[in-house]
């Protein structure tokens, strides 16, 4: 439970390796140096954006789902999600806590970005949020040098 805390934790990447080192790098082993740091996203020219637009949390931990983070993406782009469908639901699942056949995509913890990506503006921390229109059945998150591919959910489920 702390690498989950940890990765949680809103450090930086020097940060989480200086813990890893500490903890002979057991640290890094569990958790990406992207995962989300949940806070507010801005747009392109910095203003921050409604929850109901752009919004990432991790698993509820009643459910057990504590490992996986989830966005949540109005649709078309901008929109607010909360309003109901359409809206997109994409998962950072390294666990597999969910089955292959809930996605449409595969997640990529060390993804590159295709060519036909393109930046949406969208901030949060310092990460990005990429998408690619012949493919939309993914998200590219990147922070630095990173990028990690979340597949996205066919249809999108809360837990009891």
């Amino acid at each position: 439970m702390a690498t989950l805390t940890a990765c949680r934790s809103g450090h930086t990447p020097a940060v989480l390796m200086a813990i890893a080192a500490i903890l002979g790098g057991s640290l890094l082993a569990a958790c990406s140096l992207l995962s989300p740091p949940l806070a507010a996203w801005t747009d392109a020219s910095g203003q921050p954006l409604p929850d109901e637009s752009v919004y990432w949390n991790y698993g509820p931990d009643h459910c057990e789902w504590q490992s996986a983070a989830f966005l949540h993406v109005g649709w078309p782009l901008g929109s607010h999600w909360m309003s109901g469908p359409p809206h997109r639901t994409y998962a950072r699942d390294p666990e597999g806590l969910f089955a292959d056949e809930m996605f449409i995509g595969t997640l990529d913890l060390d993804a590159e970005l295709p060519a036909t990506a393109a930046d949406t503006g969208f901030r949060s921390r310092g990460t990005e949020l990429w998408l690619d229109p012949a493919d939309d059945g993914v998200a590219y998150l990147r922070t630095g040098d990173i990028v990690e591919r979340w597949p996205r959910f066919i249809e999108f489920f809360g837990c009891g």
